[in-house]
């Protein structure tokens, strides 16, 4: 009977199994993103607009937490741990389930956009380079500037600084107009719960909070000036 592994290997093997875990959970993420992108690449079709022109890290951004914080299920982050086992064959990357409507989706943005030549959906989901790149280790500051880079059409040796028109600021007037049209689309709405007119008048309280707190301080400034 030989002697056991030493620990060295089986650390080893724990961050090699470890590696194709985060790769399933983050590549389940992109997934996600990439709806994102379509729908916004669909909508500036129809509206006549440029996606590439009007997109920016903001959106980018946006998108990433939304995927991650809303899409990404504790079921997928569970069933990636199932395949979590400490062997010494290569481990398989978990099975990523599209989103429902995604093949329709993309279909809808190759006709909108009059697509002669366009890839298959797989190609577009699960590019050839991010699985050669998904043999190296990234932590998640490095994840996020790749997927952002990728994204921008930014390469990270390029020097050059992409200017971004800068966003308006928002005003608390806008906003509260902003929810007033979404109070009123709720309540048309016979399929959404009421749990969402709570949470739009928890927000209407909190935009009231910030108006109020601007108006002291602005009294605050003048009378200091």
């Amino acid at each position: 009977m030989g002697a056991p592994p030493g620990p060295k290997t089986n650390t080893k093997t724990l961050v090699r199994s470890l590696r194709v875990l985060e790769q399933g959970i983050i590549q389940n993420c992109k997934v996600f993103y990439r709806q994102y992108w379509l729908r916004f690449v669909l909508q500036a079709i129809e509206e006549g607009t440029d996606p590439q022109s009007s997109f920016n890290i903001r959106l980018a951004i946006r998108w990433i937490l939304r995927s991650w914080s809303n899409e990404v299920t504790n079921t997928t982050i569970h069933n990636c741990f199932r395949k979590l086992t400490l062997i010494s064959e290569p481990i398989a990357l978990p099975t990523t389930v599209l989103p429902t409507g995604l093949s329709e989706l993309f279909n809808e943005v190759v006709r909108a956009g009059d697509i002669r030549d366009s890839m298959a959906i797989d190609n577009y989901l699960y590019p050839i380079e991010e699985e050669e790149e998904g043999n190296s280790m990234l932590d998640e500051a490095m994840i996020l500037q790749e997927m952002i880079g990728k994204y921008l059409g930014v390469n990270q040796d390029e020097e050059e600084e992409v200017v971004q028109d800068e966003q308006p600021l928002r005003t608390a007037k806008e906003a509260e107009m902003a929810l007033k049209e979404l109070t009123e689309y709720t309540e048309s709405q016979d399929s959404l719960h009421s749990s969402y007119l709570r949470v739009l008048e928890r927000l209407e309280t909190a935009i009231g909070s910030i108006k109020e707190a601007s108006k002291v301080q602005s009294s605050i400034d003048s009378w200091i000036t």
